[in-house]
């Protein structure tokens, strides 16, 4: 598990961090997913902010599951 975010702050503000850059991340995978004839490097773009979003959504999983421990 690595954390996403390196501070050390509440549980609440780290999922709500965690969701704004999920959407984030949605936002830009949609946008490069709708551009007509696609690049190499825009696949390329599209599979690694993939790749980040598997990650940050590992790392929420994390993080919510503190709120079930405290």
């Amino acid at each position: 598990y690595m954390k996403f975010f390196f501070k050390d702050v509440g549980t609440n503000a780290d999922i709500k961090r965690h969701r704004n850059k999920e959407s984030e991340l949605r936002k830009k995978i949609e946008d490069l997913e709708n551009v007509q004839n696609k690049t190499d490097f825009e696949y390329a773009c599209i599979n690694a902010y993939r790749n980040i979003l598997a990650r940050l959504l590992e790392s929420k999983v994390h993080a919510v599951d503190k709120l079930g421990r405290k």
